[in-house]
């Protein structure tokens, strides 16, 4: 960066809606105006959610918190749902597909990239610790398969983002995994279930 101080090393509190920040010592990118980071910066927000473009999923969180000082982000909760209930959905799309809900308590980034994230919306961290993660998956094998291509398992979703993702370490404490099919003509689902991961 080149950069300037333009602010003295005492603690500024500013508050916008839902977001509450404190800076201490502005730095101003002098060859890119519109880029001003905290020398140190603490961000937190309520959370957010948010739908995705096939209007069929959710995503949201609990409240987030990031620290430039430790180059760290919190993420009080995650949440991947389907916006609509189970036979509502299936209906909706029509052929045999997973129902997918996905839960997690506190996610934590260590190394976080800032001037990546702010430059480029990329995310690469160092380490990201995932707890108390719990995927329930659900198929209902009454209705038909699809018969054009396979759907886009999730790495290959991710390898097609237009932004990186580059996590070094992932680790996973305490997932609950389970998945449940119901056969043709079955009345109570079979469940395959991975407790404590």
């Amino acid at each position: 960066l080149h950069t300037i101080n333009v602010t003295n090393n005492k603690w500024d509190t500013l508050t916008i809606g839902g977001l509450q920040g404190q800076t201490r010592g502005f730095l101003i990118d002098n060859q890119h105006s519109s880029n001003i980071y905290g020398k140190e910066l603490q961000l937190s927000l309520e959370g957010i959610s948010v739908d995705l473009p096939d209007s069929l999923h959710r995503i949201s969180t609990g409240p987030i918190s990031f620290d430039t000082e430790n180059n760290s982000m919190t993420v009080d909760s995650f949440f991947f749902t389907p916006v609509l209930e189970r036979d509502a959905y299936l209906k909706k799309v029509g052929y045999s597909t997973d129902y997918i809900n996905v839960r997690t308590g506190k996610v934590n980034f260590e190394g976080i990239d800032v001037k990546a994230f702010l430059d480029n919306k990329d995310v690469v961290a160092d380490k990201v610790h995932v707890y108390d993660m719990v995927i329930d998956d659900f198929r209902d094998r009454n209705y038909m398969e699809r018969d054009t291509q396979l759907p886009v398992i999730p790495m290959q979703a991710i390898m097609n983002l237009e932004n990186s993702i580059i996590i070094n370490e992932l680790l996973v404490h305490n997932a609950d995994i389970s998945y449940s099919e119901l056969a043709n003509d079955g009345v109570v689902p079979g469940v395959l279930r991975f407790e404590n991961v």
